[in-house]
């Protein structure tokens, strides 16, 4: 990315990114190679910046980009939600169950995996299994990796102090991998 580039991205959403993923723009690139399915790519679509969407998978809300991002989900709010689900026995019959069951079993996963856990981040790779890594770029964590580990009742956890951390730390475990080989 050129300067004039970053400076239009940067204001388009309010932001300025921390400041190592903006050397990695303008010095390494704007996706490709990178940790587990490689980097989310941050592309111009003719009218404004935004990264790249892939099908089934999580995206950067960059409208949102300039809200602090807000940690992981408190534990106590976890157990409440989860203390809603209905019990078999509590039914007479499993079409009652069921019914009941798909209902909270929806409004919990359209809570617990809602986009406003993401605010403030990047989405900038996939891990595999509907896991996905995240840097964050409003707020008190602003800098950090974070792990979004809730599609196997995970939370969202930090996971490098910052994106060149994070992507060093791929690139040195890439590289001796084939050394190795």
């Amino acid at each position: 990315m050129t300067s004039d580039d970053l400076a239009e991205a940067e204001a388009q959403w309010g932001i300025t990114l921390p400041a190592d993923y903006r050397e990695f723009l303008q010095t390494v690139g704007t996706g490709g190679a990178g940790p587990f399915y490689g980097l989310v790519a941050l592309q111009h679509d003719g009218s404004k910046w935004g990264w790249e969407t892939r099908p089934m998978e999580v995206a950067t809300d960059a409208d949102r980009l300039g809200e602090p991002f807000p940690g992981p989900i408190e534990p106590e709010r976890i157990r409440a939600a989860l203390a809603g689900e209905p019990e078999r026995d509590s039914f007479a019959d499993d079409e009652s169950f069921d019914a009941e069951y798909e209902a909270w079993f929806a409004a919990f996963q359209n809570w617990f995996c809602s986009d406003d856990h993401t605010v403030g981040a990047i989405y900038l790779a996939h891990q595999g299994c509907a896991y996905y890594d995240w840097l964050i770029v409003s707020g008190p964590y602003r800098g950090q990796v974070w792990t979004d580990s809730r599609a196997g009742d995970g939370n969202l956890d930090p996971s490098a102090a910052t994106f060149a951390d994070w992507y060093l730390t791929w690139l040195s475990e890439a590289e001796a991998t084939v050394t190795r080989a």
